[in-house]
């Protein structure tokens, strides 16, 4: 654990505290519940497809392309990319609307991927 905080590993002490301390205590709060999970604590839904051609849907300012640009500049604000989620037998899944949010999640677990030095938190 020293080892973790010591290493400026902020993405993987927020994802421990959350599957120990924070998840289980969401699930106690009544449904539909709101609440910050960490994006490396969320999967990816079964059956979604995430269509990263080059075409100009994935360019525009929902597109996956242009979120994760917005994101790495700074114009789009992590928390004004909402999810929808479920935690199925302690496995958390997002973007459970499939195409309309699956740009979303993608966009944030690549900015986690690029910024290992912050703990990327999805509002779900």
């Amino acid at each position: 654990w020293r080892t973790l905080q010591a290493a400026r590993a902020p993405a993987v002490i927020d994802l421990v505290r959350f599957l120990q301390e924070d998840g289980p205590d969401i699930l106690k709060q009544p449904l539909p519940a709101r609440a910050k999970v960490p994006v490396m604590a969320l999967e990816w839904p079964p059956h979604t497809d995430l269509d990263t051609s080059l075409a100009w849907r994935n360019f525009d300012e929902r597109g996956v392309f242009a979120l994760i640009q917005g994101l790495c500049s700074a114009e789009v604000d992590v928390e004004s990319l909402e999810l929808t989620a479920c935690c199925v037998e302690g496995r958390w899944l997002g973007a459970l609307h499939g195409d309309t949010e699956a740009p979303r999640l993608a966009a944030l677990m690549a900015f986690q991927a690029f910024r290992p030095d912050v703990s990327v938190v999805a509002t779900c």
